[in-house]
């Protein structure tokens, strides 16, 4: 609406305290806005880092969100990757508190620091772009935004290695689409904090228990195309919503099918 948020890159040579100062703020938006029709909110000053912890699990004590990794702001991913890591640490937790499964724990470093890591260096690849002083290089990546269309396509990394069950094949480790029964539910709403079972047609299966919530083609054309995308009789998801494993078979469902929750 009429709120606008401005950013200036502070150059070498220039004075953070000074830049930051009222009358230097006016100066800078004078070209784009008139500084007496602005009401300025507020004024920061931000240093940029990518950094990732080395460890995030000692014993008891997880490190996750920023505490764990730090990235530029450039595409949004900052507060997404904490929430991903909660989202990744506490489904286990319910499992290694309730069922004594702790090796579960073992897996959310090793799951989720590749994939931060991947957003971090794209971020970081961005904030080079998006920084270029020099003006030629400007110039030339002005050009192919140009040619793009202006859009910057996200990178989908994958979970590193982890809890992947049955046969370890795409789309193992990747993250599942939102998808909906024919009467427009959602299988996230339905399911909620359970595992998610999608089954093709004619699949043997069990019912849906407090721990797994089972999803039939026969009742979701999105859940049949997903299928059949993977050339599956049955995918199965993990309560973060990331795929634990694929079956393409009868055989490969029965593994399936023993790695699910009992509780």
């Amino acid at each position: 609406d009429d709120r606008v948020r401005w950013e200036f890159k502070i150059m070498p040579g220039d004075d953070p305290e000074a830049i930051a100062a009222p009358d230097s703020v006016e100066r800078m938006i004078s070209p784009m806005v008139d500084p007496a029709d602005v009401d300025v909110q507020r004024i920061a000053k931000y240093t940029f880092r990518s950094l990732v912890a080395s460890s995030w699990h000692v014993g008891r004590v997880f490190l996750a969100g920023d505490a764990a990794h730090l990235q530029p702001p450039f595409m949004a991913q900052g507060m997404c990757s904490g929430i991903r890591d909660a989202a990744n640490l506490s489904w286990k937790l319910v499992r290694a508190l309730r069922a004594g499964e702790t090796a579960l724990l073992d897996t959310y470093e090793v799951e989720r620091k590749p994939h931060a890591q991947a957003w971090i260096e794209e971020a970081t690849r961005v904030s080079e772009l998006c920084q270029m002083i020099d003006a030629t290089s400007a110039d030339e990546r002005n050009e192919l935004l140009r040619e793009s269309g202006g859009r910057l396509v996200p990178i989908l990394p994958s979970l590193g290695h982890g809890v992947h069950f049955g046969t370890p094949s795409e789309p193992v480790g990747e993250l599942s689409d939102q998808l909906y029964f024919d009467d427009g539910r959602s299988l996230d709403d339905e399911a909620g904090q359970r595992y998610l079972l999608l089954l093709g047609t004619g699949a043997d299966s069990p019912e849906s228990t407090s721990a797994v919530f089972v999803a039939s083609a026969d009742s979701s054309a999105a859940v049949a195309g997903q299928l059949e995308s993977q050339a599956a009789i049955a995918l199965l998801v993990r309560p973060d919503r990331y795929f634990a494993g694929v079956a393409r078979n009868s055989e490969e469902l029965g593994l399936l099918l023993a790695e699910l929750p009992t509780r």
